[in-house]
């Protein structure tokens, strides 16, 4: 558990984490128009925290009907 902004700092873990989230923005915007790629990175992404403990799908889903893509803090 993190509980200080250094151990944050230190963590690389934590540091690996966000660098993967930049990626996964980073390909958002570079392909912004291009809706069905962007759900489908945001599908695989969403899919992949499933197995994770504590996660819920309504923290993170993407609602391909109305193809807007919602984050729920």
């Amino acid at each position: 558990n993190i509980e200080t902004e250094d151990e944050m700092r230190e963590n690389e873990l934590f540091e690996n984490h966000g660098l993967l989230v930049m990626t996964v923005i980073d390909e958002a915007i570079s392909n912004i128009d291009n809706v069905d790629h962007v759900l489908e990175v945001l599908s695989r992404v969403g899919g992949t925290h499933c197995k994770f403990s504590g996660f819920y799908t309504e923290l993170f889903w993407v609602s391909l009907n109305f193809k807007i893509i919602l984050f729920i803090l």
